[in-house]
């Protein structure tokens, strides 16, 4: 969007420019905030200070073992730098490294390595209209594996799985850029809290779908009635919090909480067997984390209509 301002003058060598009511409450912007210009002969790029991204980091991985390299990488990435030097141990942690890289940092690319050492760049620009529509994805995501899970616990078997974990690393990829964009300042909200735990527990809930696929695979199983009619309700909670996000309404949100006590009902029986009690507590894992959207979406546009 182009707007034009007239320059006010000040003092014979000091003019301003209003700034945009709608961006300055967008961006957190106060009396006293500071922004960044980038000035060129013929432009002034103006942008809110927190939306400068960190620009590089190095990093020591020796002695750590496969789940903390992830953890920290990812950490890393969250926090929005721009380039990542990493120092490595072994060709397995270089091997690890690469597939965190293709699986879950978007916009990350390898572009430099020499001896135990290698160095990751952001290679995109970054645009705030990303965020939309990569949370959408996410969401769009999740609940498609969602359902393809309800309907292959009916067929009693999964078949293909690598589809369904393909899917959780799409998610990953997905809402760890949008955790990025967050964090960096890049989608900047008066609420970055409440969203940030909306992407989150995104995540969380296609982990646990996935822990059901590997409790499964590779055989056929019987799952209890009763446990087919909880994934079922889930599944539409699921779809419900998905619309919530985009078309909050209080009302509607008030009865998740009657549907919580119905799935909970379901859910207050003993299994056949081991297998249906592992997936009974997946599901009340799932139902819980659900929850957990109803405090973040209040929170979110509770702030949003002050």
């Amino acid at each position: 969007m182009i707007l034009q301002r007239k320059l006010i003058q000040l003092s014979p060598s000091t003019y301003v420019v209003s700034l945009p009511t709608e961006w300055l409450k967008k961006q957190n912007l106060k009396k006293g905030s500071s922004v960044v210009m980038d000035v060129t002969d013929s432009s002034v790029h103006i942008e809110s200070s927190s939306r400068r991204v960190k620009p590089k980091i190095s990093v020591d991985l020796h002695g750590l073992n496969e789940r903390m390299v992830r953890w920290y990488i990812s950490a890393l990435y969250k926090k929005g730098f721009d380039e990542l030097e990493i120092n490595y141990d072994t060709e397995e942690q270089f091997t690890l490294i690469q597939k965190i890289q293709a699986e879950t940092l978007m916009g990350y690319e390898l572009v430099e390595t020499k001896l135990q050492c290698c160095v990751l760049k952001n290679v995109i620009i970054e645009d705030e209209k990303e965020f939309e529509t990569m949370l959408s994805k996410a969401f769009m995501v999740t609940v498609q594996m969602a359902e393809k899970v309800h309907k292959s616990l009916q067929l009693g078997v999964f078949e293909n799985p690598q589809n369904f974990f393909d899917d959780e690393v799409m998610n990953n990829k997905l809402t760890n850029f949008c955790e990025k964009l967050i964090n960096s300042g890049k989608h900047a909200v008066s609420y970055p809290s409440f969203l940030y735990l909306i992407v989150w527990n995104l995540e969380k809930i296609a982990d646990t779908y996935k822990y059901i696929v590997q409790v499964l695979q590779g055989r056929k199983f019987v799952v209890d009635e009763q446990l087919l009619d909880a994934s079922k309700m889930i599944l539409a909670m699921l779809r419900k919090y998905y619309s919530l996000f985009y078309k909050y309404d209080l009302s509607l949100l008030n009865l998740v909480e009657e549907e919580k006590k119905k799935i909970l009902k379901t859910l207050d029986y003993n299994p056949r067997n081991h297998d249906n009690m592992l997936l009974q507590n997946h599901f009340f894992a799932l139902l819980y984390k659900l929850l957990d959207f109803s405090g973040s979406l209040v929170g979110m546009y509770s702030m949003e209509k002050k």
